[in-house]
């Protein structure tokens, strides 16, 4: 187990109906997931939430990553975020970016 530390968890919150109306796809919603994946060296957490966005209701995904900072391997939020909002014919997405303390137990 190691010493707990300081790691940074950044969320991209992706509503699941597009600005036409239509809901985002099953592929689409997998191509998110890889795209942001990827950027941090290919881990990920999604799970599925509830928004409101403008006084309407809207089901969403929350794709978060959490690790140790790596410049290498973390890419611009802003960018990835603008990425995610044409994947899914979002006019937006949010992304939140924070330090958490925690660690990795084996």
């Amino acid at each position: 187990v190691r010493e707990a530390h300081v790691m940074t968890r950044t969320r991209y919150y992706v509503g699941l109906s597009r600005y036409n109306g239509q809901p985002v796809t099953p592929e689409q919603i997998r191509e998110v997931q890889e795209v942001i994946s990827n950027a941090y060296g290919g881990g990920s957490t999604t799970y599925q939430a509830t928004g409101y966005w403008k006084g309407t209701r809207e089901d969403c995904i929350v794709v978060e990553v959490v690790g140790d900072f790596n410049p290498a391997h973390w890419s611009r939020p802003a960018d990835l975020a603008r990425a995610a909002s044409q994947i899914a014919g979002q006019s937006t997405v949010l992304w939140t970016r924070e330090e958490v303390e925690g660690g990795f137990a084996s």
